[in-house]
């Protein structure tokens, strides 16, 4: 059975960065290689407890029979000028699904609960970025009704 969740607390946001690990790990994910020791784990902790400080549903777990399988990571967006346009923006930070679960929905779930959750608070916008290789993130993406908006482009010097 499928459970999707807001983190229940801080302690609960620190056991997701084996799976953060993971997702930095995953040659799916990305073709970068972190660097992932001590420090990165710490940062990342920290600014994902910050996140959940900020809005402690910003942060979703989904439990496949009781094990935790997968999260998804949201925070409030804000450009560093002013624009015109009134819409409140945030920003999905992180979507990971163990691997032994992928196929069962969970990435879709999890979307959709974090999409309905940003909606109810007064988003009416939001952005993720996914490595263009990603194909099965992209897929599930625009499934979801994401539109590329911008590229970003990339030379190794």
């Amino acid at each position: 059975m499928l459970v999707v969740r807001p983190a229940r607390s801080i302690e609960d946001v620190e056991k997701l960065v084996e799976l953060w690990v993971k997702l930095m790990d995953d040659s799916e994910a990305s073709d970068l290689k972190f660097i992932l020791d001590d420090d990165a784990r710490r940062m990342w902790v920290e600014y994902m407890v910050g996140a959940y400080i900020e809005d402690p549903e910003s942060i979703l777990v989904a439990e496949y029979n009781g094990i935790l399988a997968g999260f998804i990571a949201s925070r409030s967006y804000s450009f560093p000028f002013k624009l015109r346009e009134k819409d409140r923006y945030a920003v999905i930070t992180d979507l990971y699904v163990v691997p032994e679960y992928r196929g069962k929905g969970i990435g879709r779930r999890l979307l959709e609960e974090c999409l309905s959750r940003l909606k109810s608070r007064g988003y009416s916008r939001v952005r993720i970025t996914v490595w263009v290789g990603n194909r099965r993130a992209i897929k599930l993406y625009s499934r979801s009704g994401f539109k590329p908006r911008f590229i970003v482009m990339e030379k190794i010097l």
